[in-house]
């Protein structure tokens, strides 16, 4: 699992993600975090990415439940799973083709990355020092994966309704998903210990595999003759054969 800072290390490496992808196809460009920005044709080429909505990930909704025991009391910590949806903006000269040039760069990138990677986590932290330290989304149980979203125009209508005073420019979505973040609150002990006992237990008992003449597989067993007895765990101390009733040399 990851704690608290979860959310913003996965847009933190997104980010650092991007700016990678940018910077070896379109020189110049800058990948920012934070709201939309009105600006004019002149701007420096910039993709702006936008956290505008998290939501329960479905296939995950369940494990924000702690489990309990029958007298009610945590047994272990609890778990919130979250999907990122991430508004990712275009903005350049139009003359130029600015913005289809800027998503043509990242709709590779993300195809090429689908996941926030062990790498990508520790290049944001050393990106963002004394923001990221304590974060630890690369020991979560699983990787946080990257693919487009879909969003309608009547949705895109909605969204950039919100942005007020911000012109509509070009623009796709993505998800991040599954986001784990764990609670501290490890659980309650177990029940008291009221008797002690102490046993002996066997673990993987000898297994028998096959048996043949001792001079080979294809001779055939004769009586009196000697057998070969194949499998595992048969060299343990104090082991005996016993066959038909009898006890075997």
């Amino acid at each position: 699992m990851s704690n608290h800072l979860a959310p913003a290390t996965v847009t933190a490496a997104l980010k650092q993600l991007l700016q990678d992808a940018l910077d070896a196809d379109v020189p110049g460009a800058k990948a920012q975090v934070g709201r939309p920005e009105a600006s004019g044709d002149d701007a420096t080429p910039l993709v702006n990415i936008f956290l505008y909505q998290a939501t329960p990930n479905a296939a995950a909704r369940n494990s924000h439940m702690p489990a309990r025991r029958g007298d009610g009391r945590m047994s272990g910590p609890s778990a919130v799973a979250l999907d990122l949806h991430y508004l990712i903006s275009f903005i350049g000269t139009a003359s130029g083709y600015g913005p289809e040039l800027l998503l043509g760069t990242v709709a590779r990138a993300l195809e090429h990355k689908p996941v926030i990677t062990r790498a990508a986590i520790e290049k944001a932290i050393d990106e963002n020092p004394g923001v990221l330290d304590a974060t630890d989304l690369h020991r979560a149980s699983e990787t946080v994966r990257i693919h487009q979203g879909s969003l309608t125009l009547d949705d895109l209508s909605k969204l950039w309704s919100v942005l007020f005073q911000v012109p509509y420019v070009l623009s796709v979505a993505y998800t991040c998903s599954p986001v784990l973040i764990e609670t501290a609150q490890s659980g309650s002990g177990g029940p008291p210990v009221t008797r002690v006992t102490v046993g002996t237990l066997l673990m993987g008992g000898p297994v028998l595999e096959g048996v043949e003449a001792q001079a080979g597989a294809a001779a055939p067993i004769t009586w009196g003759g000697g057998i070969a007895i194949k499998g595992r765990g048969l060299d343990r101390s104090g082991l005996a054969l016993r066959i038909g009733g009898l006890d075997a040399d």
